[in-house]
């Protein structure tokens, strides 16, 4: 498992070379997730539980994990388009001022 994090790590920094700082420690934090709660909880679920509902647990928390991962890409995509817009706004203020 040790191989697979470090393949996504120089992955995901190749396509996000400007994200590297954040990109690392959002991997690290869903690295301790995926490591250590994840299974706690699956474990406990098939102590407790028929297979059933330990395998529904399971898919819920890998859909929780996704829509986590789905509006941090909003977010980034919104905070990107906002820092364009105050670009924008800075050099139309620069022109009517020279």
């Amino acid at each position: 498992m040790s191989g697979m994090f470090a393949i996504a790590l120089i992955i995901t920094n190749q396509h996000f070379p400007e994200h590297t700082k954040r990109v690392t420690s959002i991997l690290l934090a869903s690295n301790a997730l995926g490591g250590s709660l994840i299974p706690i909880i699956i474990g406990w679920c098939m102590d407790y539980y028929p297979a059933r509902i330990s395998f529904w647990a399971f898919a819920t928390i890998m859909l929780m994990m996704l829509n986590l991962v789905i509006i941090n890409l909003g977010n980034d995509r919104i905070s990107r388009e906002s820092e364009n817009i105050q670009k924008a706004i800075r050099i139309s203020n620069n022109k009517k001022n020279t």
